[in-house]
């Protein structure tokens, strides 16, 4: 049996569950009802019938007519009544078991709306909120106790601990790089001639867009299109075609022509001392040569001191909480004695060889 109900805004929804409870119980009890009324009707039915077989029995053996003409109409009379009572038992029983299919059917719907009934008598419709998608927060550098570090402007500074263990591993891993730099940069510019800064521009063009393992592939087929680099033998050279190009890039080939020609008409003296007066950012004047590169080929030519804001750099000051990559290679070199390109060049091919990220 129901409990009695309880009271307060828990009514409404005890009301609905208890009401669709009850209606379930009724149309079972109707269905057995209907059920047992059934088997009667049909044994009354089979009794019938086994009356008639008895009446047709004593005709044949001859009894009184009389009799036998009063139990045959008797019998017709009840196996007519059966007949009608089976089937309207049968009717009872499927009606009730359509009703107690509906009542089942909705019963989840009335304990929906007694849920989302409130004490008023107003339905709403009770819909699921999409969750916010998941968004990864980056990670913030740690001291050695475990807090995260702040700045004087209470900003997340660099885990210094981390670049510092991050760095001896790259330099156990990677000793000596096979992109790194001489220990001299200033020797480096002083020894740079025409020869090798067309050797560094030429590749720092042709290696935009391009992995430097790549690059290094068709370093080779692009000295010998380019006669090995020699300023003479460059300024008298005539466009090259397509087809003969390792890396098919006629744009690329056609400007760093016409920039070999200009450098050897100014005279390369003259370009070397305007270069150094000028600065890295002179180099952004030369066709292909964009921030990234200019770092880049100042670098390699012994221009400047500076770190590439490459994507494996990039990589390394997220990891120890850096503000950018100078941030963290100024430190590096400061913290181990050395240039700042060469704890470039240490980060950026432990990275590319090993993927440590």
């Amino acid at each position: 049996m129901i409990n009695e109900k309880p009271a307060g805004s828990d009514h409404y929804r005890y009301y609905h569950v208890s009401s669709a409870a009850e209606a379930a119980y009724v149309a079972g009890e109707a269905a057995r009802s209907a059920a047992k009324a059934a088997q009667a009707a049909e044994a009354a039915h089979v009794a019938a019938l086994v009356a008639i077989e008895a009446i047709r029995t004593m005709d044949a053996t001859g009894d009184d007519p009389e009799e036998i003409e009063e139990m045959d109409e008797n019998a017709g009379s009840a196996v007519q009544a059966a007949w009608e009572a089976s089937n309207s038992a049968l009717a009872a029983n499927l009606k009730a078991i359509e009703k107690a299919a509906d009542t089942l059917a909705i019963f989840p719907l009335l304990t929906a709306s007694a849920i989302t009934t409130n004490p008023q008598g107003r339905h709403r419709v009770a819909r699921r909120r999409p969750k916010p998608p998941k968004t990864r927060k980056p990670k913030k550098p740690l001291d050695d106790s475990g807090s995260i570090k702040q700045s004087n402007q209470g900003e997340p500074m660099m885990n210094k601990l981390k670049a510092k263990r991050m760095f001896e591993e790259a330099v156990r891993v990677v000793p000596n790089p096979t992109y790194g730099h001489p220990e001299d940069r200033a020797k480096q510019w002083r020894e740079l001639d025409e020869k090798e800064f067309l050797n560094q521009y030429c590749q720092a063009v042709f290696a935009g867009g391009l992995s430097w393992a790549v690059m290094l592939k068709h370093l080779e087929g692009l000295r010998e299109v380019f006669k090995d680099f020699d300023p003479e033998a460059v300024a008298d050279m005539e466009p090259v075609e397509r087809e003969k190009l390792p890396i098919k890039r006629k744009d690329k080939a056609d400007k760093f022509l016409e920039t070999a020609k200009m450098i050897h008409r100014e005279g390369w003296d003259a370009f070397k001392k305007r270069l150094k007066r000028e600065g890295p950012d002179m180099l952004r004047e030369l066709p292909f040569i964009k921030d990234t590169m200019k770092k880049q080929l100042a670098q390699y030519i012994g221009l400047a001191d500076t770190s590439q804001e490459s994507s494996h750099l990039k990589r390394c000051a997220e990891h120890c909480g850096a503000s950018s990559v100078g941030e963290l290679v100024g430190f590096l070199a400061a913290e181990f004695k050395m240039q700042r390109r060469q704890v470039d060049a240490i980060l950026w091919e432990w990275c590319a060889k090993h993927r440590p990220f």
